[in-house]
């Protein structure tokens, strides 16, 4: 059975004959331009900078989840309230109440 062939196998124990083994081997990325302007921003700006394209290109978009009025959490969707108004709504944090929301919205 398949746990007698698994406890047959022999033991790996050491770190780089576990990477050769199990690893797929990495792929090159090639590098992707980028507008630079001289400093870094975190994760959260590129993610509210994208809610708010996709809010201002779209009048049908619309923004639900957990505290997102006030910014949600790691301030993701701060300032998307303010200029987007009604689009951008707190739901409960109740996973069934947000479906159905999607489900009536859909």
């Amino acid at each position: 059975n398949a746990f007698d062939a698994a406890a047959a196998e022999p033991k790996l124990d050491d770190r780089a004959a576990l990477v050769e083994r199990v690893a797929a081997p990495l792929a090159t990325v090639p590098p992707t331009p980028a507008v630079t302007t001289g400093k870094k921003d975190v994760l959260r700006k590129h993610a509210t900078r994208v809610l708010d394209e996709l809010l201002t290109k779209h009048e049908d978009v619309i923004y639900i989840g957990e505290d997102v009025e006030h910014g949600g959490y790691y301030l993701v969707s701060e300032g998307l309230k303010a200029k987007h108004g009604r689009r951008v709504r707190d739901v409960p944090p109740d996973e069934t109440a947000l479906l159905g929301a999607a489900a009536g919205l859909a």
